[in-house]
């Protein structure tokens, strides 16, 4: 019993112990910070009084900073509501002083730029505030002697950078001495007009003189890119260089007549460049007006030429300003007019081999351009023509025997089902020629009839007569076997269906020959009055031949 009375007599005394000590820290912490708050009061009124207005403010701050002691708390609060706008013009005023002084000693004219509108800019907030502010921060300002240090560094900026400008060569880079000049504020020029004449005055006659200089020394395309630089830099800093788009315009042009007049192509890839400046050089510009003006003239070129049947110059001049400008249609329809009037050149085109013989235009029911041709040893026949999408076409047959060619051309009539037939005229041993006539139908050319003969004829009844037939069909090899033989068109193809023998006195002495008034099929049409087509070209659009009545001879089935 006596134990546990000992051990909490023991706790009670140091609880009290440290209940003492926690009492004891307390009032000396409160007494330090009423000392403190005290003391900064004190050096708040000293400093406000000796005028040291920044010091006094703080001290100020301090004693209005202590917590859980309230000293003065109104006079602290009505002294700082006093002190601190004059505070921040002071601070303000400093901090401009500093700028301006700092961007003079390393000579940046956009540091001194920054400065002065950070000048303007408090200048217009104290302003804001009421007179009594604007009052207060024109007098730190002037006590500061802000104005007269802006245009000490401004005076003596301009002076450097007008220094630059003058010992420099005409092909030097004076880019930032030109700005230098533009950011210095109009103020310091004597307003805006005075400093448009000043700057202008030294920019324009040297732009113009570094421009110069370039063009003579530079290809043309970096001399417009270098000018579309200069403009861009003027245009960022907000200065209307109105002279460096004239110029640029007047070297652009000089430069494209030169140039036109030596390589069109050249000329049209300059042209294409000078699209991205559209500042100068864009829709509506001179520079503009003159490249339409040249493709304008060069197309009326390429139709001459075209027109005068310099198809191979048109065409290298259409494609040429195709690169520009979109000739496609009026390419196509010259290349389309070069295949129509060279029948050797559509035949190729169309993809028939090797050399042609007995090459022959042609013309379609719709005036398309056609050709025909054989190979060189007679054995295959070519068919070519443009197609309604204006690519060339080409359809062939094998001949045999092979021909040795005299002419190729339409024939008239046409074939019962109304396809064209191409008659081919050879030559010969036993009769004046051999004639093969083609059929065009919808799925190539097919060979209708083969014979050797004095002549061919269209006859009654879409038959034809043929003057001393010679063929395999015939089963004649003597000169005067058949006087005529009448062909049908059966099967594809024409059969002999009648024929007439020869007197055996007339076969002996002379050939049958057709009546003088009777033209036929084997005979050449007259020539096309178109000028210049080859020699043995035909054209659906000649005139039928007449067709021979029925002979009162003796007659073979």
């Amino acid at each position: 019993m006596k134990g546990f009375t000992y051990q909490r007599a023991n706790r009670v005394r140091t609880a009290a112990a440290v209940m003492l000590a926690i009492m004891l820290a307390l009032a000396g912490w409160k007494t330090y910070a009423a000392l403190q708050t005290v003391r900064a009061y004190k050096q708040a009124e000293a400093h406000k009084a000796a005028g040291r207005l920044m010091e006094a403010e703080a001290q100020y701050l301090k004693a209005s900073s202590v917590p859980g002691f309230d000293y003065r708390k109104e006079e602290i609060s009505a002294s700082l509501a006093e002190l601190q706008p004059v505070v921040h013009t002071m601070r303000t005023v400093a901090s401009l002083s500093a700028s301006i002084a700092e961007a003079a000693a390393s000579g940046s004219v956009a540091g001194l730029a920054k400065a002065h509108a950070d000048y303007q800019e408090a200048k217009q907030q104290h302003a804001a505030r009421g007179a009594a502010d604007a009052a207060r921060f024109a007098q730190a300002a002037s006590e500061a002697h802000l104005e007269t240090a802006l245009a000490d560094a401004f005076s003596a900026a301009r002076k450097a950078a007008e220094k630059r400008l003058a010992g420099s060569k005409p092909a030097d880079d004076t880019g930032s001495a030109a700005s230098e000049l533009i950011l210095i504020p109009a103020a310091y020029y004597g307003g805006d007009a005075a400093k448009r004449k000043a700057v202008n005055a030294l920019l324009q006659s040297r732009d113009t003189a570094r421009l110069d200089a370039l063009a003579r020394t530079k290809p043309y395309k970096e001399v417009w890119k270098l000018g579309e630089e200069l403009r861009i830099s003027y245009e960022r800093l907000g200065w209307e260089a109105a002279w460096i788009a004239p110029k640029l315009e007047k070297l652009a042009l000089g430069s494209l007549s030169i140039v036109e007049k030596q390589d069109l192509g050249k000329f049209l890839d300059a042209a294409q460049q000078l699209k991205s400046y559209e500042a100068w050089a864009g829709p509506g510009s001179k520079i503009d007006a003159y490249v339409d003006s040249v493709i304008r003239n060069r197309l009326v070129k390429a139709a001459a030429l075209a027109d005068s049947g310099k198809y191979d110059e048109a065409i290298s001049l259409y494609r040429t300003i195709g690169d520009y400008r979109d000739t496609s249609k009026v390419l196509l329809a010259v290349e389309q007019r070069k295949l129509a009037n060279d029948p050797q050149q559509l035949l190729q085109a169309a993809g028939a081999p090797g050399k042609l013989a007995a090459v022959t235009r042609l013309k379609g029911r719709d005036g398309s351009a056609q050709a025909a041709a054989l190979s060189e040893t007679g054995t295959r026949l070519f068919f070519a023509q443009l197609q309604a999408d204006g690519s060339p076409g080409l359809l062939e047959t094998e001949l045999s025997p092979g021909v040795k060619p005299k002419s190729v051309r339409y024939s008239e009539p046409a074939s019962p089902g109304g396809d064209k037939l191409l008659l081919i005229e050879g030559v010969s041993a036993q009769r004046k020629a051999r004639y093969v006539l083609v059929q065009i139908g919808n799925t190539g050319l097919h060979p209708v009839l083969d014979v050797e003969a004095d002549a061919i004829m269209s006859g009654q009844d879409g038959e034809l007569t043929v003057a001393r037939p010679l063929s395999a069909e015939t089963g004649a090899s003597d000169a005067g076997a058949l006087l005529r033989g009448y062909y049908r068109y059966e099967q594809d193809h024409y059969v002999l269906v009648r024929a007439e023998s020869a007197e055996p006195d007339r076969a002996k002495n002379e050939p049958a020959q057709p009546e003088e008034t009777k033209p036929d099929l084997g005979k050449p049409h007259p020539p096309e009055p178109d000028a210049g087509k080859p020699e043995g070209s035909g054209s659906e659009t000649q005139p039928e031949i007449p067709k021979k009545p029925a002979e009162n001879g003796t007659q073979k089935q």
